[in-house]
């Protein structure tokens, strides 16, 4: 229910953000972040193998609980859920600010990279999202999901592993690119910055769970809507951070642009939200009710739904690459920088 899809998002996301501001911070002083980043890759895959067992144990030990609604069931529900899935999303949260410190090997190329990564773990989250939600689950089942994530997760382990630099290639590397931009920015501008940065993070989830209202009162109540909500969400914020990576050097005037153009393009959707379920009625009807007549109406309604969200969504994902792009300035704190944005906007 809505109540149980809040404290599992806050938990999962809480997780991410503290992975994100602690590893950022750490990732400085770690000699090798490559061989870290496979670590933390091993962590999440194990906890995913022992979580079925895990869960079983949870759910005996947490039997006796009231979980009576709303705030009992939502404070528990939030410490059960911090107890299961805490320790891997902090492991998430730790991927993208080391990979961004190992992969930066100069400053200006540093920006590129971040936007890189944050696009392409965006768009691997949003075949995860698709994948789980209309594959894997339904022909696996919750368990089988899980070792199979797992499996994904034990490999990228030993790859990363086994073709991490020696500590020495690592140190030469940073101690002979470092570099400076000569843009200079106040603390109260990098403030400024990461209230953006915590508004932008605000407004996404926000808004993905008012149109996963939305979609489900136009579509019907289903896991059908939160998966193809989740999936159109991400696929167009990793489609913005993308093309992010594709610009050389970014100012502030470009993210006070984009931030006046998510504003601009929400309001535009605003009119229309009345029409929905008038339109998805209509959708229906052309086709059949049968399992290719439903597979066709889903493909139909999610590529709907990313016309009308694409370009909102986009810009926001836009913005978190801009913001470490505009601040970055010392290539041996890249990773911090990243994980410092991240945290704030998860």
């Amino acid at each position: 229910d809505a109540t149980a899809t809040a404290v599992v998002l806050a938990a999962f996301l809480g997780g991410l953000s503290l992975g994100y501001g602690s590893f950022g911070h750490l990732s400085a002083r770690i000699k090798r972040p490559w061989f870290a980043y496979a670590v933390v890759e091993a962590g999440i895959g194990l906890w995913g193998l022992a979580f079925p067992a895990l869960f079983a144990f949870v759910q005996s030990a947490s039997a006796s609980l009231s979980l009576a609604a709303p705030w009992l069931l939502a404070a528990q529900g939030f410490l059960l859920a911090v107890v299961l899935i805490g320790p891997p999303t902090i492991c998430m949260g730790a991927t993208v600010p080391l990979l961004t410190q190992a992969l930066s090997l100069d400053l200006a190329s540093a920006g590129r990279v971040h936007a890189r990564l944050y696009g392409i773990n965006t768009a691997g989250a949003f075949l995860g999202a698709v994948l789980a939600g209309y594959c894997t689950i339904p022909a696996l089942g919750l368990p089988g999901t899980l070792m199979l994530c797992a499996a994904f997760n034990l490999a990228a382990a030993c790859w990363f592993a086994c073709t991490a630099p020696p500590v020495s290639q690592a140190r030469a590397t940073v101690s002979t690119n470092v570099t400076s931009l000569p843009q200079s920015s106040s603390r109260s501008l990098v403030a400024v910055f990461m209230v953006i940065a915590l508004l932008n993070g605000f407004q996404t989830i926000a808004l993905e769970n008012v149109l996963i209202r939305f979609v489900a009162l136009s579509m019907g109540g289903s896991a059908y809507a939160f998966t193809m909500v989740v999936s159109v969400f991400v696929l167009a914020i990793a489609a913005g951070a993308l093309f992010v990576a594709r610009l050389s050097n970014q100012t502030a005037k470009t993210l006070w642009i984009n931030q006046a153009l998510i504003a601009f393009s929400l309001l535009l959707i605003f009119p229309s939200l009345d029409t929905w379920p008038y339109w998805t009625h209509r959708l229906r009807l052309l086709f059949d009710p049968d399992m290719i007549g439903f597979w066709g109406y889903q493909v139909a309604a999610f590529g709907a739904l990313l016309l009308v969200i694409a370009i909102p969504a986009a810009l926001l994902g836009a913005a978190v690459p801009l913001i470490f792009i505009c601040l970055r300035r010392d290539l041996g704190t890249v990773g911090h920088l990243s994980g410092r944005i991240l945290c704030v906007n998860t």
